[in-house]
């Protein structure tokens, strides 16, 4: 089928603006469906006369391209329902506390891949990373969430997304103040034929353990898995050549963390996973922690998609800070310990989140993998932690890490006495 999208532009003169965004399509089957969108461009004396100012211009850009996105993606959908295989749930692991949970998913079309193998070529790797990014979302589904007794009801947005925040009754039983996962019962209402059965899965949230002494929220690309973000050609042929198998994490990072989520007391603390990497990578980087043994966490990850504000929904920084901030926010009375690198914004983000919550980083510890083009840079910014009641440490390897951690009394020394005698 070929769709139509008319278009006028006489373009005489270097000023352009867009004047209309109507919306029809035609197929050869289907005379007319209200999704696809139409542009109408134009150039004259009155636009120059108009005088738009280069705000002006790029919110115009930014919120015809979002448009245009939007009713792309529907029109994706349409077309592919008639050949439907069947939508699915997709959660992520959220969490929350004994009030209220926090759960985020999508909702994608089936599109199986397999569990990673050492036996898998470069060709399988690269085919199912993808497959991982073409994703087929299903925009606007309709998902019910229960809790126990708790229900309700949300919409997916534009790109099958979803978040759900749900109240919930604080549990009477003995239980109640344990490190525990709640299972989240999801079912998919909308879209779906009479004949179809009602797709359901089980979503799941972390509550943390009353006593725990502190939260962990970790990086995660050369942080805890070799990526080599700095040298963009190699972290490209890293991400796209490699499973969940075949990549590695850090040397001692997997008995680091699970130091952390021990502790040094018998309660145990919670670790939250902080990437800049779309939600397209979510299943390989759960299976790649499993793979290596890292304590299961809530991963927060970002949509990566056009907005009609930005080019991006959110940058690397506003990103990280945000999620920060909702970590805090949720709980009030817990500290945090950060974890990064200094190959990107990790010092500088961790920086401005000490600011806005002094009282609660007792250590920021940062991967030193920018050898010293970096060192100026990151020592100013350990200062200016310091300047705030926090200290940031710069750490060559996990042994350094888990040292000053044990002095710190934030893991057993015990636990951080095998690592630094197995390293």
């Amino acid at each position: 089928h070929q769709a139509t999208v008319p278009v006028k532009l006489p373009i005489r003169h270097a000023d352009v603006r867009f004047v209309a965004v109507d919306s029809s399509i035609s197929w050869d089957d289907q005379p007319q469906v209200d999704e696809f969108p139409t542009l109408v461009v134009e150039t004259d004396a009155a636009l120059r006369e108009s005088n738009l100012s280069m705000g002006s211009w790029t919110d115009l850009i930014l919120k015809t391209t979002a448009g245009v996105e939007e009713r792309l993606d529907r029109w994706r959908y349409k077309r592919r329902a008639r050949r439907r295989t069947g939508a699915v749930i997709v959660p992520y692991r959220g969490f929350g506390t004994s009030n209220e949970i926090f759960l985020k998913g999508r909702v994608l079309e089936e599109k199986r891949i397999a569990p990673a193998s050492d036996a898998h070529r470069v060709l399988h790797n690269l085919r199912a990373m993808y497959r991982r990014f073409e994703s087929d979302e299903v925009p606007f589904a309709r998902i019910a969430a229960a809790v126990h007794e708790h229900r309700i009801e949300v919409v997916a947005d534009d790109e099958g997304y979803f978040d759900i925040r749900m109240p919930i009754v604080r549990q009477s039983d003995s239980g109640a103040s344990d490190h525990r996962w709640l299972p989240v019962e999801l079912s998919l209402l909308e879209p779906r034929t009479d004949a179809d059965a009602l797709h359901q899965t089980t979503g799941s949230a972390l509550v943390p353990h009353a006593q725990a002494s502190f939260g962990v929220i970790s990086d995660i690309d050369d942080t805890i898995l070799i990526t080599n973000a700095t040298q963009r050609l190699q972290m490209l042929r890293t991400t796209l050549f490699g499973n969940a198998r075949t990549r590695l994490p850090f040397p001692g990072v997997s008995e680091l963390y699970r130091a952390l989520h021990r502790g040094a007391d018998d309660a145990p603390n919670p670790i939250f996973y902080l990437s800049s990497s779309p939600w397209n990578l979510y299943d390989f980087l759960t299976e790649f922690m499993e793979i290596h043994q890292l304590p299961r966490g809530p991963l927060l990850l970002r949509d990566i998609g056009i907005d009609r504000t930005k080019f991006l929904k959110s940058s690397h920084e506003s990103h990280k800070l945000a999620q920060i901030q909702h970590l805090m926010m949720t709980f009030p009375d817990l500290p945090f310990i950060l974890i990064g690198d200094s190959g990107q914004h990790d010092p500088e983000i961790y920086r401005m989140a000490v600011e806005h919550f002094p009282e609660r980083v007792p250590a920021v510890y940062i991967r030193d993998v920018s050898g010293s083009r970096r060192d100026d840079e990151v020592r100013a910014l350990a200062r200016a932690v310091r300047h705030c009641g926090g200290e940031m440490i710069v750490a060559r390897d996990s042994r350094a890490i888990a040292e000053h951690a044990a002095k710190k009394g934030f893991v057993d020394p015990v636990a951080a006495r095998h690592l630094l005698d197995a390293r």
